[in-house]
């Protein structure tokens, strides 16, 4: 059940044992906590592969850092226009195409595209906008795909966020409410085009109008305000701690306070007559 590593005295020829726990037997939180999120990954992808031993510890371990599976993702109905498709998760997820490195042993660049979503955890927003068809071009797949990018940019530009989400800096010193109080959002957006050619025929205005839809959706699902911290807190804060007072300091509040209040007519009053009769003696 254990390990024992072997080291040479310095000066000398005597073996120095020293003891390290193996692998095997980690009773650690961070351990039972892997473990758990182990056998919450299903066996079978969304691709309908199987994943492999190797792939569900990986995923294990890109869950630790808030990386979610790729059916977090949900189908936003009302966003359905024009062959087109927007799928919203309310973290990051795993995308279609690294689904292969999971689900097959022995592939290259395993090792990076895990440090690639580990290095892009940092940005609030996901997001990709492609063309998918097997019957159209590559050509045409790639402009529809340009299109579509450029139009959802502008949208985020438009509703005041950069690229990854952000509020633009120069919008933050503003007064803010209502959809301008949200300093990022976060998640992440799938739009999917499935008839490239109709993305070339649709008037760039519409296709802008749309991806304003889009944003306004994913505020309203993805967009934590900064007046909900606040509120959350002070709603925390409300029920404030009981003074129980300092030995000698009467009422000082708490419960304290009440019991000093509910024994004021045995304990008290005594000592006002005691006072009033004092006073009576000095003025006669």
């Amino acid at each position: 059940m254990f390990s024992f590593g072997v080291l040479f005295k310095p000066r000398g020829r005597t073996l120095i044992t020293t003891w390290q726990p193996s692998h095997g037997c980690h009773c650690s939180r961070e351990f039972k906590r892997f473990w758990t999120m182990l056998h919450r990954i299903p066996k079978q992808a969304e691709n309908k592969e199987q994943y492999t031993l190797e792939g569900r510890k990986r995923l294990a371990g890109l869950m630790e850092h808030n990386i979610g599976l790729y059916d977090e993702l949900k189908t936003v109905q009302k966003l359905r226009w024009q062959n087109m498709t927007v799928h919203i998760a309310g973290r990051h997820t795993v995308q279609w195409y690294d689904l292969k490195y999971f689900t097959n042993a022995g592939l290259p660049y395993v090792e990076a595209v895990c440090r690639r979503y580990l290095a892009d955890n940092t940005k609030p927003l996901w997001w990709i906008a492609s063309a998918l068809s097997s019957t159209a071009k590559s050509v045409v797949r790639s402009k529809a795909t340009t299109r579509l990018n450029a139009a959802f940019k502008q949208a985020l530009h438009n509703a005041g966020y950069d690229t990854q989400g952000k509020r633009l800096p120069d919008q933050g010193k503003q007064p803010q409410s209502g959809t301008q109080a949200i300093k990022q959002l976060f998640g992440t957006v799938i739009i999917k085009s499935h008839a490239p050619a109709e993305i070339q025929k649709i008037p760039f205005r519409d296709l802008q109008r749309y991806c304003a839809r889009i944003v306004h959706t994913v505020e309203e699902a993805l967009g934590p305000r900064a007046g909900d911290a606040a509120k959350g807190s002070k709603a925390g804060a409300a029920p404030r701690q009981q003074d129980f007072g300092r030995p000698g300091s009467g009422n000082r509040g708490g419960r304290g306070g009440l019991a000093n209040k509910a024994g004021e007519s045995t304990q008290r009053r005594p000592q006002r007559d005691e006072h009033s009769r004092r006073k009576g003696n000095i003025q006669r």
